[in-house]
């Protein structure tokens, strides 16, 4: 469904692929219980990690936008979308010039606020009046500028810890045939943010 893999697995002799983003990002969602479907949404990005979100939208069956620098690229993403998803709502646009929609959920999928581009945001702070949640999947930094301006916007905020840790954990479930304890999740979740964060 996704058009990558990132887990494969052996089984009898013949190696199956498996992508475990769209479950990750997800479980990200989970500490919110925060329900996407049919919510309205702005999607930052159309490279590989915005193709996940992008399905994993349409499934959801969100009305969303998706706002990129290259618009071409978010243009082959509409065609896929709308090949998987007939009748599927989704907006194209330069990320320079998104339309001022009212917008349930703003989900960052590019680099913008990380490595080199820390300290940037790849939205102005006025899109987000009104949103109600903002979904960052950086999680190197913890809060980038976009996740500090949504909170001083009143906006629920996550970061991408979680759809990292869950993507690994349901790797993990394919290759044990097995499903991963809740309580291990959440120790791995401490862990990591005690690695990266110098916090639980």
């Amino acid at each position: 469904m996704y058009g990558a893999v990132n887990t494969v697995k052996n089984e009898s002799g013949q190696l199956i692929g498996y992508n475990t983003d769209g479950i990750g990002f997800l479980r990200g969602l989970d500490e919110l219980d925060y329900d996407l479907h049919g919510t309205r949404v702005l999607l930052l990005g159309a490279g590989g990690a915005a193709q996940t979100v992008a399905l994993e939208l349409a499934l959801q069956g969100c009305v969303f936008t998706i706002a990129n620098r290259e618009v071409s690229r978010a243009y082959t993403l509409q065609v896929l979308l709308e090949n998987r998803f007939p009748g599927v709502d989704v907006e194209i646009t330069d990320i320079t010039r998104i339309p001022r929609h009212p917008y349930d959920v703003v989900i960052n999928a590019t680099p913008v606020g990380m490595g080199d581009l820390q300290g940037e945001t790849p939205l102005a702070s006025h899109y987000l009046h009104g949103v109600k949640l903002v979904y960052d999947l950086i999680y190197n930094p913890a809060r980038t500028k976009l996740l500090q301006l949504a909170q001083e916007a009143g906006c629920q905020t996550v970061n991408g810890l979680g759809m990292l840790v869950h993507q690994g954990m349901r790797a993990q479930e394919i290759w044990q045939d097995r499903e991963v304890e809740p309580q291990l999740a959440e120790q791995i979740l401490e862990a990591m943010a005690k690695e990266l964060y110098g916090h639980d």
